[in-house]
């Protein structure tokens, strides 16, 4: 199974210490900005699409995009040209570490250059959605045991939203809806986030998610229960259970790796999951 990228700012910044694991956070907050630590800061307020910079974080609801085009072999569009270019200057910061893939370290002036008022200090940002959107995490003070800071998705399309600080993000292909599960050792809450309304609602206790061949589904799962997740919105559907050795992990969420489809149409999942794929059958027109 591959790892989904952990956001663990804490470390990729280089605080003085380890952080301790992080309280338990509350997911129907999840993509507020009273959520982190940055509830006060203002964002970005330009309103042209051409700047990352131009897409704020915002609470009023937005209308619904066309869906953008999704060339042949992508899951995903390609990234608007801000997007795009944002991704480039960070693969560019000099303080990245040589060869690293997963994400890009930034100074707090290179932090402004990818999202122009940004704020903060140092970052940490993340392509994902096959580069067509990414994650920035920035830092605003480091005391002598732990890191405080703020997470934003960034796609070009709606506003800029403020996510579970080192929390993992999951995107729909149309990139208007994003899959949060919890920071690092929190990882079997997941959390449905609207990016055109900022309405965020609790999926099911899971992590690692992916999405099914057919799009319309995720597979996620804890260390004893395997669940299907409509993409949509409505409740998981629980399609396995195990009982592990150590029924600690289930409280404290360590077992996260990514869910992954396999050619045999089963699908392998943290805590051991080797399991049949089903699936309902799309609507009729």
């Amino acid at each position: 199974m591959r790892p989904l990228v952990v956001l663990a700012i804490g470390l990729a910044l280089g605080c003085k210490s380890k952080a301790p694991a992080p309280a338990r956070p509350d997911p129907a907050a999840s993509s507020t900005p009273a959520a982190s630590a940055v509830a006060a800061k203002p964002s970005a307020s330009a309103s042209s699409s051409a700047s990352v910079a131009a897409a704020p974080s915002a609470s009023a609801p937005l209308p619904v995009l066309p869906p953008p085009p999704i060339p042949a072999g992508r899951t995903y569009p390609l990234a608007v040209p801000a997007v795009a270019r944002a991704i480039e200057i960070a693969k560019a910061c000099p303080s990245s570490n040589q060869g690293k893939t997963d994400g890009y370290a930034c100074t707090a002036a290179e932090c402004e250059k990818v999202v122009p008022g940004i704020g903060g200090g140092k970052c940490w940002v993340v392509p994902i959605a096959e580069d067509a959107a990414f994650m920035i995490s920035v830092t605003t003070s480091c005391g002598a045991d732990l890191c405080s800071g703020y997470q934003r998705l960034v796609t070009g399309r709606y506003p800029n939203r403020d996510m579970l600080y080192s929390g993992r993000a999951l995107l729909t292909p149309h990139l208007d809806v994003a899959f949060v599960d919890g920071p690092m050792g929190f990882h079997n809450r997941l959390t449905r986030i609207d990016l055109a309304t900022g309405v965020s609602t609790h999926a099911a206790n899971c992590g690692g998610p992916a999405l099914s061949p057919s799009k319309r589904y995720l597979a996620c799962a804890n260390d004893e229960e395997f669940f299907r997740v409509p993409v949509a919105g409505g409740p998981p559907v629980v399609l396995d259970t195990h009982t592990l050795e150590f029924p600690l992990a289930r409280t404290w969420g360590i077992l996260d790796d990514v869910a992954e489809f396999n050619d045999d149409g089963t699908v392998d999942a943290t805590g051991g999951f080797h399991v049949p794929w089903v699936e309902p059958p799309p609507p009729k027109p």
